[in-house]
């Protein structure tokens, strides 16, 4: 609830193969409508705020700086799993916020893919998996991802 995304960050529909000129179409076709539907989302009270669970809502600020460079530096274009276990360390001393859990997102998603696809290299794992052909789903469950069943 309240969390919209377009272009890159969401996958897109061009899966791992996207190039620049197809993210930035991504970006203004499906930028307007997520922006349209934020729009009809009304803000999160100060109670709500106050009685969120832990990874639901967290107002402190990131440091971005840091943040890009250790999502770059773990989590780069090519990646392994031991580059990955230290990413996840260095998040977890990370202040909370909204930022970092997106972080944490995106590295869980990673972990589990155990292969390379498109332009995303696991250099543990170089060639690509046919059994990875498919979407995968998570929410946040008690604070920790939770991985939905998919079907391919």
């Amino acid at each position: 609830a309240r969390l919209f995304a377009a272009g890159e960050v969401d996958g897109g529909v061009h899966g791992a193969n996207r190039h620049g000129s197809n993210s930035l179409t991504d970006c203004l076709v499906f930028g307007c409508h997520a922006g349209d539907e934020a729009a009809g989302v009304t803000a999160a009270s100060e109670q709500e705020m106050a009685e969120a669970s832990p990874g639901e809502i967290v107002p402190e600020r990131a440091d971005f700086a840091a943040l890009q460079r250790l999502m770059w530096e773990g989590m780069g274009i090519v990646r392994d799993e031991a580059g990955m276990a230290r990413l996840a360390d260095d998040l977890a001393c990370l202040p909370p916020s909204d930022a970092q859990l997106m972080a944490q997102m995106a590295l869980a998603f990673a972990r589990r893919r155990a292969e390379s696809r498109g332009a995303h290299i696991r250099a543990d794992y170089p060639a690509e998996d046919p059994a990875w052909a498919r979407s995968q789903v998570a929410r946040l469950k008690g604070g920790d991802v939770a991985f939905e069943p998919t079907v391919l």
